[in-house]
């Protein structure tokens, strides 16, 4: 493996994400989070700049970067507000399976979406344990699923979902437009953290998707699922890696500027001692990031390292928002500072993509499947 320092071109994409994100959204983090809306015209302004698009392939009209470079973006996007980076999120995990199986019909149409207009994708979740089901009949599949969510569901013009055969349990991948018969939305879901993202819960009655609307084979959903998480899981570890910055930022300025016993708090060794974990935690969940990246842009795409980047990235962003809290006292448990909001953003990070305890439970699982345990 070579070595992990970004070429030019990448710092430049850096710098304009830094950039964007910093004077344009950092600075309304905290009214968007207490207005909870979903906010479509900030969206505009990154996408206007290519940020929310980067990773779709110039064929379809992206910028075509690495999955390292789009990490490098998303991290400077969780930095600024985790409610804003769902949105590129959600359209990266929307997006993932199709760039992995779909036929090059299928990528430009849906594709093609994100980058003619400021448009979004959703990628559908079950709340428990049990995927929506289908039912196929000849060339068509029946769908029918309750208490299910959905990434950007409420704005998105198309989205993704993974169902199981009702009859053998086989599951398959579908992609369908929002405007789908049977789809019915059901209103975003009040959250405790990233209050401004598009989590809408949704269910499916008696939807019918043909042929057109499978991506990748029928029956091998499970595949798909797993070899497309490799993209999502990373992205969702840069998101929280940049959490974990965020905290490290609001932090330790604070410690500067915060006088106890006629000195800053940051000269405390309880405080010094939290802000190095920040600093470690930032420092190795960027590199776990940064790897399961740049194996994935070498064809060497590894689930095990995707999953271990998630959760040690999700659990230390949990971690190091909750240090920061404890760094600011009783300030910090107010909606008056930054890091009491980095805290509920964090803990709704740990139930993205699977929880980490069943996340953890499929890297052992895998581990011991390969003899590596």
């Amino acid at each position: 493996m070579t070595d992990l320092i970004l070429s030019e071109e990448s710092k430049e994409y850096q710098s304009l994400a830094r950039d964007f994100f910093e004077n344009e959204v950092a600075n309304k983090s905290e009214s968007l989070d207490h207005e909870g809306k979903i906010p479509l015209d900030l969206y505009k302004k990154c996408w206007d700049l290519g940020l929310a698009t980067a990773f779709i392939p110039e064929d379809f009209g992206g910028l075509g970067l690495s999955l390292w470079e789009t990490c490098v973006i998303s991290e400077e996007a969780g930095k600024a507000s985790g409610g804003f980076s769902a949105l590129i999120e959600g359209n990266i995990l929307a997006a993932a399976p199709l760039m992995v199986a779909a036929s090059d019909e299928q990528k430009s149409q849906y594709l093609s979406k994100l980058t003619e207009a400021p448009n979004l994708a959703a990628f559908v979740f079950p709340t428990g344990s049990e995927l929506p089901t289908y039912k196929k009949s000849g060339a068509q599949y029946e769908l029918s699923g309750t208490k299910l969510v959905a990434i950007n569901g409420e704005s998105a013009g198309w989205l993704v979902l993974l169902a199981v055969n009702a009859d053998n349990n086989e599951k398959t991948m579908f992609v369908f437009n929002s405007d789908q018969a049977g789809l019915k939305r059901e209103g975003q879901i009040t959250k405790l953290g990233r209050r401004c993202a598009d989590i809408c819960a949704i269910s499916l009655e008696k939807m019918t998707l043909d042929e057109l609307n499978v991506v990748g084979k029928v029956g091998e959903g499970d595949l798909l699922y797993n070899d497309s998480s490799v993209i999502s899981k990373t992205i969702i570890a840069a998101h929280a890696t940049g959490t974990i910055s965020g905290a490290l930022h609001h932090s330790t300025r604070y410690s500067k500027e915060r006088i106890t016993f006629g000195k800053p708090i940051s000269d405390h060794q309880a405080v010094s001692f939290m802000l190095a974990d920040m600093s470690k935690s930032a420092q190795a969940a960027r590199l776990l990031t940064w790897k399961s990246a740049w194996l994935y842009d070498n064809g060497q795409g590894d689930h095990i390292q995707a999953k271990c980047a998630q959760v040690f990235a999700v659990d230390a962003a949990m971690v190091s928002a909750t240090d920061a809290v404890q760094v600011f006292g009783g300030y910090g448990y107010s909606k008056e500072y930054p890091v009491e909001r980095l805290m509920r953003d964090a803990k709704m990070m740990q139930m993205m993509s699977g929880t980490s305890y069943d996340i953890k439970c499929e890297i052992g699982h895998e581990l011991l499947a390969a003899g590596q345990a």
